[in-house]
């Protein structure tokens, strides 16, 4: 342990940030990112954003994608300014993690609490597909395997892993 900091409630996640250069503490219930350095372990400066469960950036580090789980949504952040472009409802309940395919331009979204799955558009957010799991399925990471032709999709409640092909 190299320090303590009070950041809020409910922290969620540390992600590293697109280049890098810092960390991002995902804080759902103050609904903010706390910054740390990494190279010093200094804490940094507190983002607003809506309900950080997790936080996620686009394949060229444009766009930074915050899933607001208990919002129901995914919102769409320039990854400079933090400035919010644009919020996507999502039609499931728990969105929360996600990984790319292998050219970028879509990915695929857990959603923890419905059993889904969602293939989203880079650019736009728009929902491309919904792919629902077994009943009682809960999703959690999701994984592209190294040769870009499959999901591996952890499933926190039957203790498995699905295969969803790319």
């Amino acid at each position: 342990i190299v320090n303590h900091y009070n950041v809020g409630k409910l922290v969620q996640h540390v992600v590293a940030s697109w280049d890098l250069t810092r960390l991002y503490a995902t804080v759902s219930d103050s609904n903010r990112l706390v910054e740390i350095d990494p190279a010093t372990g200094d804490k940094g400066k507190s983002i607003p954003v809506a309900a950080p469960y997790n936080l996620y950036f686009t394949p060229d580090g444009s766009t930074a994608i915050v899933m607001a789980e208990r919002l129901n949504r995914m919102d769409f952040y320039d990854r400079l300014t933090w400035k919010r472009r644009f919020s996507v409802k999502v039609p499931c309940k728990g969105v929360n993690h996600a990984d790319w395919s292998a050219d970028g331009a879509w990915f695929l979204a857990t959603c923890e609490f419905s059993g889904n799955l969602l293939k989203v558009d880079t650019a736009t957010g728009a929902i491309l597909n919904v792919l629902s799991l077994p009943k009682g399925s809960m999703p959690q990471d999701v994984r592209l395997a190294p040769d870009g032709t499959k999901f591996y999709v952890a499933d926190m409640d039957c203790g498995c892993v699905w295969i969803v092909n790319s």
